[in-house]
């Protein structure tokens, strides 16, 4: 049986833990991820690998939402390799 997309997309986000700082987090793939309020109480994200940090250009109005733009960016960079 195939998983569903949607499913694994639970899964995914199921795995992000609160910060002290109040911040999503997790590991996965050898990547730590973040959700992260910023000082105009919008919200970003950012991948941090053996490259350094990556953050998103664009902020988001809600956690949820930055953390959706967080899986598509994922998602788009497993379909560039």
């Amino acid at each position: 049986m195939k998983t569903h997309k949607t499913d694994r997309r639970k899964v995914f986000i199921r795995g992000f833990e609160r910060s002290k700082k109040g911040n999503l987090w997790r590991y996965f793939k050898g990547m730590t991820l973040s959700v992260f309020s910023r000082k105009d109480a919008w919200f970003a994200w950012s991948i941090a690998d053996t490259n350094g940090p990556r953050y998103s250009l664009e902020a988001y109005p809600t956690e949820r939402l930055a953390l959706y733009a967080l899986m598509r960016e994922l998602e788009h960079d497993d379909n560039d390799n």
